[in-house]
């Protein structure tokens, strides 16, 4: 079941567990961020009941969704629907790839276009496959990634520990061999993490596994060493 919670001042999240496969379960993360002219900002859309929804509107209205990778979408439309006055945001590579499907995106802009000017939007390169979009909101000095790095510290399911020991990401911040194979060019995605490190954070929040409340650009710096000259 999703849940509501308070990371933070200015940002909460909506929680749950993503069955990616029979035995293999991810916790799963939407950020929302308290904008400077009122309002959130939602990263990564979750299934909400109209009570849930409730309780997100009393922190403010939905002016925002992202869609912050070309897999993190599967709610996009759902939430679009739900908050009809919110503008949509997805990367480049969403829309053709959903076409190629059959399906259709609600009315959207391709990032970073039209995101309000207190989050900033990194696009985080060389994986063009995936079009990771790195979001930093000022105020709380919080820097949100999805599938960058994973963070998962209590593995659930009984095949879930194995594949994340595959992947070299059991109960420790790491990036994915996953999505280490989908880099196809070391340079830009060195030029970006350089721009993401130069951000004043002290919060690293994702989509899977426990937010990093202390030493997290040291942290995040260390898992993504592999990346850096």
């Amino acid at each position: 079941m999703t849940e509501l919670v308070t990371i933070a001042p200015g940002v909460h999240a909506l929680e749950n567990t993503l069955r990616v496969a029979p035995g293999f379960h991810l916790p799963v993360r939407s950020t929302l961020l308290e904008l400077a002219g009122g309002g959130l900002l939602m990263i990564s859309p979750l299934a909400v009941d109209d009570a849930l929804a409730a309780r997100v509107d009393a922190l403010g209205p939905v002016r925002h969704i992202v869609a912050p990778n070309t897999l993190h979408h599967l709610f996009l439309s759902d939430a679009a629907a739900r908050w009809p006055e919110a503008h949509v945001h997805v990367p480049r590579g969403l829309p053709p790839k959903l076409a190629k499907q059959g399906r259709a995106l609600p009315r959207h802009a391709l990032l970073p276009e039209g995101v309000p000017h207190d989050v900033s939007v990194i696009a985080f390169d060389g994986a063009p496959t995936l079009e990771e979009h790195v979001i930093f909101h000022a105020a709380s000095r919080t820097l949100v990634v999805t599938d960058l790095v994973f963070h998962v510290q209590d593995p659930q399911g009984p095949l879930t520990g194995l594949i994340l020991r595959t992947v070299g990401a059991h109960r420790r911040l790491a990036q994915s061999r996953a999505l280490r194979l989908l880099i196809r060019d070391e340079r830009a995605a060195q030029r970006s993490l350089e721009q993401v490190l130069a951000l004043d954070f002290t919060r690293l929040v994702m989509a899977h596994g426990v937010v990093v409340e202390q030493d997290a650009k040291a942290r995040l710096q260390a898992a993504l060493q592999h990346l850096l000259p």
